[in-house]
């Protein structure tokens, strides 16, 4: 454990500290909505939104830098599903 002892004091600055989350801490299921992904969205606004949602995060947590694994891929597949949709629709 980094070698602190007890009592237990941080050795790093807050500023230092990392938050990591899940996809299911990290989403509230409302992103389509939220941040206005349609099936025409591109990677570069899927980009900036899954850098506002780590910049959100900063506020939920001690960390001043979040990660969370899979959710850039988590943001494409909601805007795929999307494209799947209206390919769907034009097809019927």
């Amino acid at each position: 454990m980094l070698g602190i002892c007890h009592p237990y004091e941080s050795p790093f600055d807050e500023g230092d500290l990392v938050g990591v989350w899940d996809i299911d801490g990290a989403v509230n299921g409302c992103e389509v909505e939220e941040y206005g992904i349609t099936a025409e969205t591109g990677d570069e606004r899927l980009d900036e939104i899954e850098q506002e949602i780590l910049t959100d995060l900063a506020g939920c947590g001690e960390g001043s830098v979040n990660v969370c694994h899979g959710l850039g891929a988590h943001l494409r597949s909601l805007r795929d599903e999307l494209r799947h949709d209206a390919a769907d629709s034009d097809a019927a």
